[in-house]
């Protein structure tokens, strides 16, 4: 049986593929609500990740989170 990825692993995965992530796609994707946790454990950890905070079409402030 295939061990499940931690959510950590899931992200870093991601960011080394993808580059960026926001949250609406780590929880629709992998079923993650707290990137931003996600995201601290991995800082955490030594990997540099950078937060970009941007308005969207809406004029609603929203995060992404890229691999530097």
């Amino acid at each position: 049986m295939k061990r499940p990825q931690s959510q950590n692993s899931q992200v870093l995965k991601h960011l080394n593929r993808r580059q960026e992530i926001t949250p609406l796609y780590a929880l629709t994707r992998f079923g993650i609500y707290r990137l931003a946790a996600r995201i601290h454990d991995l800082r955490e950890l030594g990997f540099d990740i950078r937060t970009i905070r941007y308005k969207d079409g809406q004029n609603k402030w929203r995060t992404r989170y890229v691999m530097e």
